[in-house]
C-alpha cells in the first residue's frame, strides 16, 4: 500500500492479524496511520517499520499503540519470532519479508 487512503479501504475490506507500518509514506506520515488503523481494525496488531529510527520515534510510536518498532535492515530474526506469533505460529522466513 502507498499511502493511508488505501490502506483504510483494505482494513474495511480484509481482517489481518497484523500491519507493518512504515513510517515515511510518500507525502504522510505513518505514525499519523497508527490511530486510524487502532480505530478502524481494534484487533489488528501494528509493528512499526523504518529505515529512519530514533528511539524518540519508536518511544511516540509505542506510546501511540504501536506492538512493536523494528528499523529495515536490522532485527530481521526478532520481528520473523514475533510476527510468527502473530500468525498464530506459522513458521515466517526472511524470504516473506522481501521488498519491505
Amino acid at each position: 500500500m502507498q499511502n493511508l487512503g488505501e490502506m483504510r479501504l483494505r482494513l474495511t475490506a480484509v481482517t489481518y492479524d497484523f500491519v507493518l507500518l512504515d513510517l515515511n509514506l510518500r507525502e504522510e506520515r505513518g505514525l499519523d496511520g497508527l490511530a486510524m488503523i487502532l480505530n478502524d481494525a481494534p484487533f489488528t496488531k501494528v509493528y512499526v517499520l523504518t529505515a529512519h529510527g530514533t528511539v524518540q520515534c519508536a518511544v511516540e510510536a509505542l506510546r501511540r499503540g504501536a506492538c512493536g518498532f523494528f528499523e529495515k535492515g536490522s532485527d530481521t530474526r526478532q520481528l520473523l519470532e514475533e510476527l510468527s506469533q502473530q500468525t498464530h505460529d506459522s513458521v515466517l522466513t526472511e524470504t516473506d519479508l522481501d521488498g519491505l
